[in-house]
């Protein structure tokens, strides 16, 4: 019996190594044709794989300008509190922050408008362009531009009186104007040292005014005088517009000498 088992035993492996010395080509052989057929469907699917991993990176792109837009949203709708509040000082910053974002967001929008619906597109433009419009027309109401530099007295009149803002900056600007078209005049010393007493009532009046609304409480009359001083500021604006159209009137004699002339001329 173990003579015989032991046989059996002999004999199979003799059929199985028979058998792995002819299956051993085969499965090279299919081994090789797999790798093969893996390596030619690899180099077809080259052009596939890139275009994919294009349209992955605009996809990218896209997202990131979604997520720019969010964040500009935000902080226009901070802005939008701080306008109705009337903080203006903190209005000013915010939109020194969202002017560049909003030429960003065109750009990135112009840039991508290939990838974006034409629908989308304008939509971005416009809000771009409407948000702008508006932002301006509040800096021009209130004499502002954020490309300027504010000096101390201005962060100031923005947080205290932001009522004065309008008439402080067209007085400033008057001044300027003003002494500028002096210095041309025969008498302009004493022009000067008059403009300059008035400018010197103005700014005492304007830091009467930022004491007193600092802390109202702390002085009599408060309301009163505020009212008082408003009304001196406003009015004050008004006469340098008078004395900058007397001054431009006083460059025109010239003109005004020609003009006559040549009328005269035509009559006769």
């Amino acid at each position: 019996m173990r003579k015989t088992s032991l046989l059996g035993k002999i004999i199979f492996l003799i059929v199985l190594v028979y058998a792995i010395q002819i299956a051993i080509p085969f499965v090279v052989a299919a081994a090789i044709g797999f790798g093969l057929f893996q390596w030619w469907k690899k180099s077809k699917a080259t052009p596939i794989q890139h275009k994919k991993a294009e349209q992955i990176s605009d996809s990218l792109e896209i997202q990131e300008l979604k997520a720019y837009i969010k964040l500009t949203d935000k902080k226009l709708k901070k802005l939008e509190k701080y306008q109705e509040k009337e903080k203006w000082d903190d209005y000013l910053d915010s939109v020194k922050q969202i002017l560049p974002q909003l030429t960003h967001i065109k750009d990135e929008a112009d840039r991508l408008k290939k990838e974006i619906e034409p629908l989308v597109y304008k939509r971005i433009i416009k809000k771009v362009h409407t948000t702008r419009l508006d932002i301006q027309e509040q800096l021009e109401k209130l004499g502002l531009s954020p490309d300027l530099p504010e000096t101390d007295e201005e962060k100031n009149i923005l947080h205290l009186a932001p009522e004065l803002s309008e008439c402080y900056h067209n007085i400033q600007k008057d001044n300027l104007t003003i002494l500028e078209k002096i210095k041309q005049a025969d008498n302009h010393e004493e022009l000067i040292a008059i403009h300059q007493s008035n400018m010197k009532r103005f700014e005492d009046i304007l830091s009467g005014y930022l004491k007193i609304k600092a802390n109202p409480k702390d002085y009599y009359n408060a309301d009163e005088r505020l009212a008082q001083a408003k009304e001196a500021i406003e009015k004050f604006d008004l006469d340098l517009d008078e004395t900058l159209r007397q001054l431009n009137e006083s460059e025109l004699k010239d003109f005004e000498i020609s003009l006559r002339m040549m009328q005269h001329k035509k009559t006769s």
